[in-house]
């Protein structure tokens, strides 16, 4: 009984483990995923690096108790009598030093594995958009404008012309603006530089190229929240 519980929950571990893998493989880096609202079978990018870490650990420990369990047999897989005997554990050893080595250094197929992963990355910022700076979902309205040189008052009247449902107001950051009109972050960016009365190509010149006034810096950011 306990031996079949302790197999079953390791492959199914295995699994998830496999599934959530491809999944955060192939999903965009934070920044993306929280600006773009991206989501897979309705789970956001957090909770699915949650569900691979825990059951990263319920198959950790059921690889322990696995191993416990047919320590026995695993023993006599290493007692090396003949050359044949060998030859499973020679080449066991030698997989993951060439997996582990390769990472490190850049070989092939390792490399590929890697490559493929940023391209896809880099794809993704061309689907979903790049936040101007990192996280500013996460900013009120007046920070927000701040950094990207915009008359607050100006997008938060054009932002309640729009008919946007909740409390729009400089004090309210921009996630919280978006999930009360089912929006993500970027869709909203894209209304506030309409409202604006600028390109997003102009604001963000005008954002990198004047000099940032006094009171504009972190510190009054975070006191402006």
């Amino acid at each position: 009984m306990f031996r079949k519980t302790v197999s079953l929950t390791l492959c199914l571990s295995l699994f998830i483990l496999f599934f959530s893998s491809i999944i955060l493989y192939t999903c965009p880096d934070g920044g993306i995923a929280d600006w773009s609202s991206w989501t897979c079978f309705s789970l956001s990018k957090g909770p699915w690096e949650d569900i691979h870490t825990t059951n990263g650990f319920l198959f950790l420990i059921t690889t322990i108790l696995h191993v416990s369990i047919n320590f026995g047999s695993i023993v006599s897989y290493l007692k090396i009598h003949t050359a044949q005997k060998a030859l499973p554990f020679v080449v066991s050893l030698l997989a993951c030093g060439i997996v582990f080595s390769g990472t490190l250094c850049g070989w092939h197929p390792m490399s590929d594995v890697l490559s493929l992963n940023t391209s896809i990355k880099a794809k993704q910022v061309e689907r979903l958009g790049r936040p101007p700076y990192p996280h500013p979902e996460m900013h009120t309205l007046k920070k927000f404008c701040s950094f990207m040189r915009l008359d607050v008052e100006t997008v938060v009247s054009g932002l309640s012309g729009k008919g946007l449902k909740g409390s729009i107001n400089s004090s309210t950051t921009l996630k919280e603006i978006a999930q009360a009109n089912g929006l993500s972050p970027y869709d909203l960016y894209r209304i506030i530089i309409q409202v604006s009365g600028s390109t997003e190509e102009q604001v963000l010149n005008n954002m990198t190229s004047q000099p940032r006034r006094n009171g504009e810096g972190k510190g009054k950011g975070r006191s402006a929240e």
